[in-house]
């Protein structure tokens, strides 16, 4: 009875050890429960013991990325943070709070950067023509000018609203002439997407023009996308210049 029990012992000792000794050596692993021994922490993917293959398997605030625990980023875009911050890597921050801050070409308001006006005043125009909207422009009749966007944004500013006003008034001096508003992007982003922003970029001023009295008959929208662009420079100061509605007038 004795030496059958030692027996037992023997075999039972044996295939324990057998089984321990057939484990892969981390990072190696057959599931999971190899990568939580010897004091590792993670989980089996591919026969390998990574930190995490999926977020749930990262502590709160973290995400899976490359099977790496990483902090999840503050904002994905503009949307995601409140005015007047932006979204840039991840963390929404103040545009600028000084001009220095901005691009060559533009100025901070509102703690966002915008194109400088060409001009301030008439005398800062060359001579025959006036200051209207930050451009110098020749005074024959009214004119329509551009309204410009912040980056990745469809949304109005008070710049614009007040163009836009300038525009509807100018265009109920010409009777029953058709206005044509073109949605314009800058370069970054695929072409389909920038088709969409230009467009919602339109919608946004005809919807304006409307709330003005602008006849929706008198008006129709379009997208160039990035196909239009006013400067071709990869420098911000040129995407903003970019980023417009223009309209343009016809029977």
């Amino acid at each position: 009875m004795s030496s059958r029990f030692t027996l037992s012992l023997g075999v039972l000792a044996s295939a324990t050890l057998l089984a321990v000794g057939c484990r892969p050596s981390y990072p190696k692993c057959n599931d999971t429960s190899d990568c939580n021994r010897d004091g590792h922490k993670g989980v089996c993917i591919d026969g390998t013991c990574q930190e995490c293959g999926k977020d749930s398997d990262c502590p709160a605030g973290f995400q899976c990325q490359a099977n790496k625990c990483v902090p999840k980023p503050e904002c994905a875009s503009d949307a995601d943070c409140k005015s007047p911050k932006i979204c840039r890597d991840g963390k929404c921050i103040i545009e600028c709070e000084k001009d220095t801050d901005c691009g060559a070409g533009q100025v901070c308001k509102n703690n966002r950067c915008q194109v400088k006006p060409q001009c301030a005043a008439d005398t800062d125009c060359p001579s025959g023509q006036k200051c209207v909207d930050g451009t110098c422009q020749a005074p024959v009749g009214c004119s329509f000018n551009p309204i410009h966007f912040a980056y990745n944004e469809a949304t109005l500013d008070e710049d614009a609203k007040a163009t836009l006003q300038k525009n509807a008034d100018c265009l109920k001096t010409k009777g029953d002439a058709r206005l044509s508003i073109a949605g314009n992007c800058d370069e970054r982003g695929t072409e389909e997407y920038n088709l969409h922003l230009g467009q919602r970029r339109a919608n946004a001023a005809m919807k304006y023009l409307l709330n003005l009295g602008v006849a929706k008959k008198q008006m129709k929208t379009v997208s160039y996308g990035k196909d239009r662009p006013s400067c071709s420079e990869s420098t911000e100061s040129c995407w903003a210049q970019n980023r417009r509605d223009d309209f343009t007038t016809g029977e």
